[in-house]
């Protein structure tokens, strides 16, 4: 007897899907399929208890699901009309005999799905492979899947790009990726409140299941990891740089060595972000989408300068915080900008920056270790000479040190640090130190007029927590 053979899941009528995934019906060729549960029955750090409870959160967390979902540009968000399905094993024929993909959702309009998605996960220190991309794609250009969404703990800076290369893509197919840091993020990001006060779940049921997601998800063996660690190739060329040698575009290691500083940039966003309540983004969109031109620019500018660069930028904070690195000098440079007064004399807009200087966190212990590496730079239009002070020695004649016949345009509060940049897990402990205390201390209390920065949590960053979780072992 020749079985009904699938041969599409977005235009199928869901009542005929339903009939597929049923091992009841002899007539139809099966498409075997796991239910996803929020508590499921593989130990924790398994990759499929993992992807159970994440398809289950999605299920279950209207905000959270609404959020996501939003970024892949899935057509449906009420929950009533989306199915979610992991360990969907293909049985047909055509090359792909045996395929299965980590999981599977679909979104129903009217009867007929018109929308899905395949997920493919990995944890721990797994990666994404060339072979098994490609092989999803072929699946999902056979099926008529519009989507595939992959999740690992590679970063990338926008879920638009993929950390694989030489993925063949299609018209018929999109590509998307998350981190598993970027998901606990934006988890964690919805049990703040806003600035009202209000909660950004509105269901208190769905609170406390986001709360036990994140716990899970946090827990040391859940298999979401932390960046902790430079690859080889920014080791070397850090190396090579330090010893004044000619760096070459073509060099294999400065492509490596700018991926992994890529990387560690995403890291630092995502966790200001969890301490702060909001999402820390790229100051600069322009490679948004476009990772190759980023990485194009930052090697001219390596080879150039021996330099890098990020924006990173807060809403209601003062400025984008603008962070460079001197690979031949290993010196990190941070700096805000506070806009002057132009109806104002250069007296009063000294003044004024010294009076927010002083509501700097200066009675912090913390804070006079970072005095000596602080100063504030006027940044004068038309004018290269521009005047830097040490931040303690700004005192009520500093504006004497400006020409009168001069505007300043600009207040540079600048945090300068040298960092041992090619011992690669020291490296990015202490940036992120460095960028965590110039927020708390500095950047916080700096103002333009109206505008209120997110507060960190009094407590200091720590991505990954074990709170709620015991470990039975």
């Amino acid at each position: 007897m020749n079985k009904k053979e699938l041969k599409k899941i977005v235009g199928l009528n869901k009542t005929e899907f339903d009939n597929f995934i049923n091992p009841n019906m002899p007539n139809y060729e099966t498409l075997q399929v796991q239910s996803v549960k929020l508590i499921p029955i593989e130990k924790l750090g398994d990759e499929q208890a993992l992807t159970s409870v994440f398809l289950a959160s999605l299920k279950l967390v209207d905000e959270f699901r609404e959020k996501l979902l939003n970024e892949i540009k899935f057509k449906g968000k009420n929950k009533n009309n989306i199915f979610l399905y992991r360990e969907a094993a293909f049985n047909s024929s055509g090359g792909l005999e045996n395929s299965r993909v980590d999981g599977l959702i679909i979104y129903v309009s009217k009867g007929i799905i018109v929308d899905a998605a395949f997920f493919e996960m990995k944890n721990k220190s797994d990666k994404l492979t060339e072979l098994q991309i490609n092989k999803y794609i072929e699946i999902a250009k056979k099926y008529n899947v519009p989507k595939i969404v992959t999740i690992s703990n590679e970063f990338v800076t926008s879920p638009t790009q993929s950390p694989i290369k030489n993925i063949k893509l299609t018209k018929r197919v999109d590509l998307f990726h998350f981190s598993w840091t970027y998901i606990l993020t934006e988890a964690n990001l919805l049990l703040f409140k806003d600035q009202g006060n209000n909660k950004r779940i509105k269901d208190e049921d769905q609170v406390a299941i986001m709360q036990e997601v994140v716990s899970y998800f946090e827990h040391n063996k859940s298999g979401i990891m932390d960046f902790s660690q430079m690859n080889d190739g920014w080791i070397t060329i850090c190396k090579e740089i330090k010893q004044s040698k000619k760096i070459r575009k073509t060099d294999s290691n400065i492509r490596e060595a700018i991926l992994s500083w890529i990387q560690e940039e995403k890291n630092m966003m995502l966790k200001l972000s969890s301490e702060l309540g909001v999402l820390v983004t790229l100051g600069n969109s322009k490679f948004k989408n476009n990772i190759q031109d980023r990485i194009n620019r930052d090697v001219e500018m390596l080879c150039a300068k021996q330099e890098l660069i990020s924006n990173l930028k807060i809403k209601n904070v003062v400025s984008d915080i603008h962070i460079t690195l001197n690979l031949h000098s290993n010196n990190v440079q941070m700096f805000v900008s506070v806009k002057t007064n132009p109806h104002n004399s250069i007296r009063a807009n000294f003044t004024d920056i010294r009076k927010q200087i002083k509501k700097c966190d200066s009675d912090n212990e913390r804070f006079e270790k970072l005095i000596n590496h602080l100063s504030v730079k006027t940044i004068i239009r038309g004018n290269s000479r521009n005047v830097s002070i040490n931040f303690n020695e700004l005192t009520e004649n500093s504006y004497k040190t400006i020409d009168k016949t001069q505007n300043i345009n600009e207040f540079r509060i600048i945090f300068n640090k040298t960092l041992p940049f090619e011992k690669s897990k020291v490296f990015i402990k202490l940036i992120e130190e460095m960028l965590f205390d110039f927020y708390k201390f500095v950047v916080l209390h700096l103002k333009n007029p109206q505008i209120k920065a997110p507060k960190p949590k009094n407590e200091p960053i720590i991505l990954m927590k074990t709170d709620f979780i015991q470990d039975k072992n």
